[in-house]
């Protein structure tokens, strides 16, 4: 008669494994995290540089940057509201493809500040200011 060896695994040799990966999770998982968040934020500074390079194109078929009447980053994408016919033909968008190059990789819409007094960083920034939200640190970028 033949006696044949069991090949499962024990008990101790499962929970040494699973103690094993949760030891590697604690440690790289922040690391991921950390990759993965820097990815984000590069991504939505990305878009702004994007959104700046519309907004200079508009400038320079407007004569200005658009305003808030005008509905503000709207306007990149869309026919601004309220134009007279004569600025109306001056448009020449849409300067922006889509509504999400108008939202960062958070999926949150930027912020657009315009007019000096509105500014948040009075001091770096003259004409407008694009602020990203998202990642719960504000990441603001302007002229």
């Amino acid at each position: 008669m033949v006696l044949r060896k069991n090949s499962a695994f024990t008990m101790m040799e499962i929970l040494v494994v699973l103690i094993i990966i949760g030891a590697l999770m604690a440690i790289l998982g922040p690391k991921v995290s950390e990759m993965f968040l820097g990815s984000k934020k590069s991504t939505t500074k990305l878009k702004m540089a994007g959104i700046k390079d519309s907004l200079l194109r508009y400038n320079n078929d407007m004569g200005h940057f658009p305003s808030e009447a005008e509905g503000g980053l709207r306007a990149l994408v869309e026919l601004p509201r309220g134009l007279s016919s004569e600025k109306a033909q001056r448009w020449q968008g849409p300067y922006a493809k889509g509504e999400d190059a108008l939202e960062d990789a958070w999926k949150v819409d930027f912020e657009y500040l315009v007019g000096k007094n509105n500014l948040r960083e009075k001091n770096k920034h003259t004409y407008y200011e694009i602020i990203s939200t998202g990642s719960g640190e504000d990441i603001i970028d302007g002229v």
